[in-house]
């Protein structure tokens, strides 16, 4: 059968909607040409094929810079009022709205100029002053993976000195708690699966938890936040302390080496908090055990064989758990498989669960008596008081000099237990606790958890003193931790240790030298006023301040290695290395200045 060709007239703009059509209709709308020019365009396109875009140009209807114009996206209103701040400008992305912010970045729903689209942009923020490894981490690790049910990496980028990852936008927020059995089965299966594929790709996440799943209005978990991942053949990196400590597992805190079981047992923690409504811990451990010391008992109504799923995920010993998340995934699947409960049946069980829940509460509400409440206060503050004494042992083994890190990591575990009981039986919010918490990782060196916690203590004193604390660490290690912060989140506390820090900060050298006896034996204090005598070079009340912290504690790398700076500046080459040499016995194998102090012990030993 023979067509005849002009059965195709007039259908080129159709068959072809990219080619220069939407040009058009907004040089039309913007008044730019006329409709009967646009006819004209049109049946030469009919003719030709050309682009509408193109043939306008030629005719010289439309300039060119309107047609480069024109043939971007238009422009969400919202987009026009935040690209007029050149602050909100990263790259070819406009920041429109913050999404949300943590301690080290900022997530931002972003448009992306060139291609039209909506992203989320999650940008270092300005002023952290540590290493950017964990955002360029998560950039490597997450951008590698290629999953439905795992967060995808469009770009990795620095922008300003501060790098940035582009993302999709996901409409979605947190799953939210206790849900139905048969839905927080579901969710988990779909993130079993991600993990699973993750795994297989050798890559461990760390940091499972329900804060980092994002469900869509459909209903699609999507798993994010790959900054603490690392790959099962990273070697030393997987010894150290990460991920969060309600849902991390007990290997995980003691900072023992990590393979992909880890994921394993926070995804059973956080299935028990997507069953319950409440934080996986509080259990009886030992500090070899870690904060959870094995499942917690899964409260009636659940399924016997989910409740099953949650003890296996979370044994304490990882030989016990799950052989792979694969595993796992499949037990949920079996679970949720047709021939069990029908949905009709979990839907009217969680509307009696509901409805026995508002009784109970409302039954709870008008007749227990004021006794059940004060005992519930009773116990936090039991708790609480157990936990400083816990963490007031800890500071004595801190004070003393022949103190291994073994030894103050074990004691940290048994206060962090302790803190984090009291925060479980207070709902999750315990100020008091938070900055407990907070001070234990502080004297662990665990500086990513003891920030978080002080941050989640709000602006308690001792929380405020704290976070200045790391601050003042960074800021000697040269990692920027920001003097002008420091000093504006002491303004208005007048303990010595807070108005030392502050003066430090403000760089008033002498006047912090002349309150030197008020000084207490707190390392970052002393070294603060040892920053303070090497700016007045005044090398023996420099050396002083170090020694008062070295003989009154256990050996800290960042004490040696001013120490060593301040022999070095004195002309004592020998007595110098002897200090390099001790801090890097001391450091960790990640220590910001191991490089700096290694380069100067061979500078000094030729």
């Amino acid at each position: 059968m023979r067509l005849d060709p002009r059965a195709f007239k007039g259908l080129s703009r159709f068959l072809a909607p990219s080619a220069g059509g939407e040009v058009a209709d907004r040089a039309l709308a913007e008044g730019i040409i006329k409709p009967e020019q646009l006819d004209e365009c049109l049946l030469e396109q009919d003719r030709t094929g050309r682009p509408l875009d193109e043939i306008m140009v030629a005719r010289g209807l439309l300039k060119e810079e309107d047609a480069a114009r024109l043939r971007r996206p238009a422009l969400p209103p919202e987009v026009v009022d935040a690209a007029a701040d050149p602050r909100r400008l990263v790259g070819h992305y406009v920041l429109v709205a913050a999404l949300g912010s943590g301690g080290m970045s900022e997530v931002w729903k972003a448009w992306d100029r060139p291609i039209g689209r909506w992203v989320a942009v999650k940008l270092l923020k300005a002023d952290v002053g540590h290493p950017t490894q964990r955002i360029e981490r998560e950039g490597r690790m997450a951008g590698g993976l290629s999953h439905p049910n795992i967060i995808s990496i469009f770009e990795r980028g620095i922008h300003d000195g501060r790098p940035y990852l582009v993302m999709p936008f996901v409409e979605g927020r947190p799953p939210r708690a206790p849900m139905p059995p048969r839905e927080a089965a579901r969710i988990a299966r779909e993130v079993a699966e991600a993990l699973a594929y993750a795994h297989r790709h050798g890559v461990i996440h760390r940091d499972v938890k329900p804060g980092n799943i994002l469900v869509e209005e459909g209903g699609r978990p999507v798993l994010t936040d790959f900054g603490l991942a690392v790959s099962e053949v990273a070697g030393a990196s997987r010894w150290s302390l990460s991920g969060t400590p309600e849902y991390a597992s007990p290997e995980q805190i003691r900072g023992d080496p990590l393979d992909a079981r880890t994921d394993i047992y926070s995804l059973g923690a956080t299935l028990y908090h997507l069953l319950t409504g409440k934080l996986p811990s509080g259990g009886e451990a030992s500090a070899g055990e870690g904060v959870m010391g094995g499942p917690p008992p899964v409260p009636k109504g659940i399924p016997r064989r989910l409740a099953g799923i949650v003890r296996r995920a979370m044994e304490p010993d990882p030989a016990r758990r799950y052989g792979s998340m694969e595993e796992m995934a499949a037990d949920l699947g079996r679970f949720l498989a047709p021939g069990a409960r029908p949905a009709a049946y979990w839907a009217v069980a969680a509307g009696a669960a509901a409805l026995v829940s508002l009784l109970s509460s409302a039954v709870t509400y008008f007749f227990l008596d004021r006794a059940r409440a004060a005992e519930r206060r009773a116990e936090i503050r039991e708790s609480l008081e157990e936990a400083r004494e816990a963490l007031a042992g800890l500071e004595a083994l801190g004070r003393q000099p022949g103190s291994r890190p073994r030894e103050i990591r074990a004691a940290s575990l048994h206060a962090v237990r302790a803190f984090s009981r009291a925060l479980s039986r207070a709902g999750g919010e315990l100020p008091e606790a938070s900055a407990g918490l907070g001070r234990c990782y502080e004297l662990a060196g665990q500086e990513a958890w003891a920030e978080e916690a002080y941050l989640r203590a709000g602006g308690l004193p001792e929380a405020r003193l704290g976070l200045a604390r790391l601050w003042v660490r960074r800021d000697l290690e040269g990692r920027g931790g920001g003097p002008g912060r420091i000093g504006e989140l002491l303004r208005g506390l007048d303990d010595p240790a807070a108005t030392l820090l502050r003066l430090y900060a403000e760089g008033k050298w002498e006047e912090a030298l002349a309150r030197r006896a008020e000084a207490p034996r707190d390392v970052a204090v002393m070294l603060a006023l040892a920053r303070a005598a090497c700016e007045l070079r005044r090398w023996d009340d420099a050396l002083a301040c170090l020694d008062a912290v070295l003989n009154s504690s256990a050996p800290d790398p960042l004490v040696l290695f001013q120490k060593g700076v301040v022999l070095s500046a004195k002309g004592e080459p020998q007595a110098a290395a002897a200090a390099y040499s001790r801090a890097l016995e001391a450091a960790p194998a990640d220590w910001p200045l191991r490089a700096e102090a290694a380069g100067r012990l061979e500078r000094l030993r030729k």
